[in-house]
This record gives C-alpha cells, structure tokens and sequence, in this order.
C-alpha cells in the first residue's frame, strides 16, 4: 500500500475523526513537522525544556505580581492611614460639637428655670399686690357708697 492510501485510512479512524482538528496531520504538515520523526526521548527532552522554560515564564510573572501586591499593600495602607487620621479628626469634632450643644443646651436650660423662678416670684407679688387693691377697692367702694347715699329727708310738720 502507498503512504497516501495508509494515510487516508488513519484519517478515517472513528478517533481521528472524532478528534480536533489540531491533532489531524495532513501530508503537507508532514515535512514541516520533524518533531514527530524524533525518536521519543529526544521528544520528551524537548517537552521538558518546554515546560522548564514555561516554569520560568510563570515564576517571572509571579514576581511580578508579588511586586504589584507589595505597590498596591502599600498604596492601601496609606489610604487607610489617612482615613483612620481624617476619621480620627472628624469624631474629635463631632465631640466638640456635641459637648458645645451640650453646654448651650445646659445654658437654656438653666436660663429657663431662671425665667421660670422669677415668672413665679413676680406671679406671686402680682397676687400679693392684687389681694391688696382688692382690698383698697373694697374699701373705698364702702366708703363711696357711704357718702352717697342720700340723707334722708326731714319731714316738717
């Protein structure tokens, strides 16, 4: 049988069928293919060489990646320093501002029961002063009303 025949036989194997086309050799991929017509430790040293140079590729990269985890460690840690400053700063304030609205607070409080204190002392003279025109009202009412009664009068005869 030619080469060509034998060929169009493996080709038409269910698992050559089956199979991708990356793993489906044609004649022309043949020549161009010498890897295949190495003996099979020469092509597992091959292999191995591969895989050695892909090990160093992968390690390179992790390098780098180590590094940009280190740049972005950094970066992260500064904004938190930051934040834990500003954050820091801004509940200092809001303590300040609230001890302020405390003391104000505790300063219309005391300036009502003030108010409040002299509302009742003046409520209170206010009362004393009014039983006492009361009374004077009463009083002179008595007296007006004494003096304007009309005096009887005297019969002649």
């Amino acid at each position: 049988m030619s080469s060509d025949a034998i060929r169009g036989i493996i080709r038409d194997l269910p698992y050559f069928v089956s199979a991708s086309r990356s793993q489906v050799i044609g004649a022309e991929d043949d020549v161009t293919m010498t890897q295949y017509e190495m003996p099979m430790e020469e092509q597992i040293k091959l292999l191995v060489k591969k895989f050695d140079s892909l090990d160093k590729k992968f390690d390179a990269m992790e390098e780098k990646f180590d590094a940009m985890e280190q740049k972005f460690d950094k970066k992260f840690n500064a904004i938190d320093k930051k934040f834990d400053d500003k954050f820091t700063q801004i509940m200092v304030r809001l303590d300040d501002t609230h001890a302020v609205a405390k003391l104000g607070l505790e300063g219309l409080q005391g300036l009502r029961e003030s108010m409040d204190e002299k509302f009742e002392a003046a409520a209170k003279t206010s009362a004393g002063q009014t039983d006492m025109l009361k009374a004077v009202l009463v009083h002179v009412r008595k007296r007006v009303e004494v003096l304007e009664r009309p005096k009887p009068r005297r019969r002649r005869s």
